[in-house]
């Protein structure tokens, strides 16, 4: 294998990862208690920025790619969560 397709196979691998770890937080952010305490509040913030951050790199990896137009226009329009639209 040559040195770029070593890169192009870690790349591709570290958005697989990314993805798993985007879902996982999605996941863990649909049970979060109702009745918000000061405990699930930060638990939920920390989640939201986990997610930004996770979804950041996501689209650093996806620039790197040659996917600039559509990486940034999917990281802005994901960044938001669903609950925060109008």
């Amino acid at each position: 294998m040559t040195g770029s397709t070593n890169r192009d196979v870690a790349r591709h691998e570290l958005e697989r990862t990314i993805r798993a770890e985007l879902a996982s937080t999605r996941y863990s952010q649909r049970w979060m208690p109702t009745a918000p305490t000061a405990q699930s509040m930060y638990e939920q913030f920390e989640a939201q920025r986990e997610e930004i951050g996770l979804r950041n790199l996501l689209g650093a990896v996806q620039a790197v790619d040659g996917n600039v137009a559509t990486a940034g226009a999917r990281a802005v329009s994901q960044s938001v969560p669903p609950h925060c639209l109008p």
